[in-house]
């Protein structure tokens, strides 16, 4: 299942909320993209992240030799060391939408959430960055 822009909008707004914490954004980028720091691999597009998100940079979850999923239990220990619950909906994101269907891939892999409550942000970073305003407060980086 995917989810769009204008509820991705929503959600960010919402941030900090009562009750926006039951959804978790799970970010599969670098973590200085995320943060901010390193730039973006598309001219002129801004690093940094989506309000309340959470860095799950993809290369995380493969093993560093044969590029594979994790076995399911290291999956779940990495998703708990970052905070993550299985019982609440997850969205996950990246650049364009396609690594983020990798770490959907990882988290269906490790039985981590429920299938109905995880969804992939198609638009991801790119979409994000493209169509929030600078004053919108919906790009996040380090420093704030």
């Amino acid at each position: 299942m995917v989810v769009n822009f204008s509820e991705m909008k929503t959600i960010g707004y919402d941030h900090g909320k009562e009750g926006s914490d039951e959804i978790q954004i799970l970010d599969a980028r670098s973590k200085g993209r995320w943060e901010g720091i390193d730039p973006e691999p598309r001219p002129g597009l801004k690093s940094g992240h989506m309000p309340g998100s959470t860095s799950v940079p993809f290369q995380e979850l493969l093993d560093p030799e044969t590029k594979q999923l994790l076995p399911k239990e290291k999956l779940r220990e990495i998703f708990q060391s970052k905070g993550l619950s299985p019982t609440k909906p997850i969205i996950t994101t990246c650049g364009s939408g396609v690594t983020a269907s990798l770490v959907e891939a990882a988290l269906k892999h490790a039985d981590f959430g429920r299938p109905d409550d995880r969804r992939v942000y198609d638009g991801s970073w790119t979409e994000w960055a493209s169509r929030v305003s600078d004053t919108s407060g919906l790009i996040k980086t380090k420093a704030g």
